[in-house]
C-alpha cells in the first residue's frame, strides 16, 4: 500500500511539474517549476535562511538548489544577505521584482495543476489533500536543525 501511494505522488508530482513548465514556457518566462517553489518558499520581508531551503525543500544541498539561486539572484529576483548572527550563512530575501514574477508564476502554477487534476472528483483531492496535511512534517525555517 505504501510503495502504490508513494508511486501514484511521485507520478502525480511529475504530470504537475510538466503541465507547469508547459505553462510557464508558453507563458513566454524563462523559469521552471523549480524557481516557482524556491520562490514561494521565501516569505516576504524577512527573508529565509539558505539552508531551510536546500534541506526543507529541495532535500539537500545539490547542483539543482545552486542553478535555481544563480538564475533568481542574477534576475535580481532573490537577494542572498549574511546572517547577523552569524556570517556563515546565507539569508534569502525575495525582492519587489521576485514578488512580480511569483505571482505570475503562482496563478500559472495553479491554472496549470486544475488543468493536470480536471478529471480528478472533488472527494479524492479532499482525501488526499487531508492525508498530507496529516503526514506533513513540522519544519521551523529559522531553526538551523531542518529534516
Amino acid at each position: 500500500m505504501t510503495t502504490d501511494l508513494i508511486s501514484k505522488l511521485f507520478l502525480l508530482h511529475s504530470v504537475i511539474r510538466r503541465e507547469v513548465n508547459a505553462a510557464i514556457k508558453r507563458g513566454g518566462y524563462p523559469w521552471r517549476f523549480e524557481h516557482y517553489i524556491f520562490l514561494s518558499a521565501i516569505p516576504p520581508g524577512k527573508g529565509i535562511p539558505l539552508k531551510y531551503i536546500s534541506t526543507a525543500i529541495f532535500g539537500r544541498d545539490q547542483p539543482p538548489l545552486r542553478r535555481a539561486l544563480d538564475a533568481l539572484e542574477k534576475a535580481k529576483l532573490i537577494r542572498l544577505k549574511r546572517e547577523a548572527a552569524d556570517r556563515r550563512h546565507l539569508r534569502i530575501h525575495i525582492t519587489s521584482e521576485g514578488l512580480d514574477v511569483l505571482a505570475v508564476l503562482h496563478q500559472l502554477t495553479m491554472d496549470s495543476i486544475d488543468q493536470a487534476l480536471v478529471e480528478t472528483e472533488p472527494e479524492m483531492l479532499n482525501d488526499l489533500a487531508n492525508l498530507l496535511d496529516r503526514v506533513q512534517v513540522d519544519a521551523d525555517p529559522e531553526s538551523s536543525e531542518v529534516a
